[in-house]
């Protein structure tokens, strides 16, 4: 089902009440994360998170700096058990 513009504007506004552009993520394996913003899947209407890594295990700044990813929201504040 297709959402409408207002719609997708409510669920930005909700994503942005947890993770917002500029904040900084530390993954469980030790990366350092900066997120740049939210965006919409146009095929499914999923909000996924932007961001690109900032510090780690052997982290480049020179060859990782124009590197975004992305990640569905449903998954970036999923909690995850850690073996070690």
């Amino acid at each position: 089902m297709k959402k409408t513009i207002d719609e997708l504007v409510n669920t930005l506004r909700v994503v942005s009440l947890r993770v917002r552009q500029g904040q900084s993520w530390r993954h469980y394996k030790g990366g350092v994360y900066e997120v740049l913003g939210a965006a919409i899947d146009t095929a499914n209407g999923e909000v996924s998170i932007r961001y690109k890594r900032i510090d780690g295990p052997d982290f480049d700044a020179a060859m990782e700096w124009s590197i975004e990813f992305v990640r569905p929201f449903s998954e970036w504040l999923e909690e995850v058990e850690d073996n070690g």
